[in-house]
């Protein structure tokens, strides 16, 4: 009876080892291969691209991101007390946020006759020195990286989205 279960046991385990050994096998023979020492590739060619592309809106702000892989929404209190609502954009490497609509202000009510930005991207940069980038109607498409906190309002200094990078 024990060398029965000893037998048994063994063509368990190499059961075992035979299915888990195929778990690391990759049929996908369009993969490119692994660069060479001492080259580089950008961001964006480094990972295939996931998740969806989906557009967002706030009153009449509007962007579309790439490489979405879920969103949420989270609430805060603001210096006043008040809640405040604002969507957490999980997204994965080399994102890419297109602006369909900045939202500018309206030329008429400004002093200089001119549209300013209302909203902005918080950057954390070296030594926690935040930087901005402000969202106008001409702002050419881009990569969101891990440093891009989010938007925000840059009068109220509230976010309306924040980005969250799925590889933390």
């Amino acid at each position: 009876m024990n060398r029965k279960h000893a037998t048994a046991m063994i063509l368990l385990v190499i059961c075992f080892i035979a299915l888990f050994a195929g778990c690391n096998s990759s049929s996908d023979t369009d993969s490119k291969p692994p660069p060479s020492p001492g080259t580089s590739t950008p961001p964006s060619e480094t990972l295939p691209s996931q998740g969806e592309t989906k557009r967002y809106t706030f009153q009449n702000f509007e962007f579309e991101l790439s490489n979405v892989m879920s969103d949420r929404t989270e609430t805060m209190r603001d210096d006043a007390g008040n809640e405040w609502k604002y969507t957490v954009i999980t997204y994965d490497p080399s994102a890419k946020l297109t602006v369909i609509n900045a939202d500018m202000s309206d030329a008429t009510y400004n002093e200089d006759g001119k549209a300013h930005p209302q909203w902005g991207i918080l950057v954390n940069g070296d030594a926690d020195i935040e930087e901005r980038i402000k969202i106008t109607d001409d702002l050419k498409p881009l990569e969101i990286t891990p440093n891009m906190v989010g938007i925000y309002n840059l009068e109220a200094s509230l976010y309306i989205f924040r980005f969250e990078n799925s590889l933390r």
